[in-house]
């Protein structure tokens, strides 16, 4: 069953307002977290016997097996370096991108990536017409 966008928003916004002096990045830790929960199933294996670039060209159908909101696409996607960009996503929030971050950095590092840094460059809340989360790794 498909859960509101805005009660995982309330969720994460309750256990900011709990947890934040502790831990000021907690909307990314959250998102490696899902990352971490998401790799414990099938994706696990397939994380052992594909490539890195393979791996970020699904980024799409692993967003879209979690959320029902927002289209997920990979248009650039190089050895060392990938643009990925979510449009359309129906509750736009500065929490919700962070956790992208932290999921993509995650994901990076389970493909065995490493210097991973992911970067938003651009946000629907700073007024783009889309999110861009540019992704770099050695």
């Amino acid at each position: 069953a498909w859960y509101p966008q805005s009660l995982l928003l309330g969720l994460m916004r309750g256990a900011k307002a709990e947890f934040g002096a502790q831990m000021p990045d907690l909307y990314r830790r959250l998102g490696r977290a899902s990352a971490d929960y998401s790799l414990s199933t099938v994706y696990s294996v397939v994380f052992k016997v594909t490539s890195t670039q393979w791996i970020v060209s699904r980024a799409a159908a692993i967003f879209a097996s979690y959320y029902d909101s927002g289209k997920m696409t990979v248009p650039e996607n190089a050895r060392g370096m990938a643009m990925i960009e979510l449009s359309d996503f129906a509750e736009p929030a500065p929490e919700f991108c962070e956790r992208i971050l932290g999921w993509c950095s995650r994901i990076l590092e389970h493909c065995g990536e490493k210097n991973v840094q992911v970067e938003h460059v651009q946000c629907r809340c700073r007024g783009d017409k889309t999110c861009r989360f540019k992704a770099t790794w050695s």
